[in-house]
């Protein structure tokens, strides 16, 4: 049962990233770094929070030397922890770490406890499905079937 529903989540998740909306990465990077940051990583953000600040190898995310935001998208996954609900996003592969924070209007309760800035430690896909396969409950827009 438990590698069938990770096959399924392996399944979608690999659909969800073919149909990315983000232009090709050739377009938006220079031509020398195309072929470096193929793969993704992937982070658990609940309701109420947003992305802050951006860390790559060098630093803080310089929009001026890479010309671009960094690539940070939210899936259509989510899973229930604790009665919050956890949206996976998935940012490219030169993204070390990211820092979130309550949004302004935010109202669960840990933005309302911490209220302050929280930095996340990307995972990888297979860490993302094993969260997604050992969770309670977990909600998709999308049929697994197809």
């Amino acid at each position: 049962m438990r590698r069938k529903a990770i096959a399924l989540l392996s399944n979608l998740l690999k659909k969800l990233n073919n149909t990315s909306p983000l232009p090709p990465r050739e377009a938006i990077m220079p031509t020398n770094m195309v072929g470096h940051y193929r793969s993704v990583k992937y982070f658990f953000l609940s309701d109420g929070w947003m992305v802050g600040r951006v860390w790559e190898f060098g630093g803080l995310w310089n929009i001026h030397s890479w010309r671009r935001e960094p690539e940070i998208q939210q899936m259509n996954l989510c899973i229930l922890e604790q009665g919050e609900k956890l949206w996976l996003y998935r940012v490219e592969e030169a993204v070390l770490m990211v820092e979130v924070k309550p949004t302004p209007d935010a109202t669960s309760d840990s933005a309302k406890n911490i209220g302050q800035v929280v930095l996340k430690r990307l995972i990888t896909a297979e860490q993302a499905l094993e969260r997604l396969a050992t969770a309670q409950t977990w909600s998709s827009p999308l049929s697994l079937e197809s």
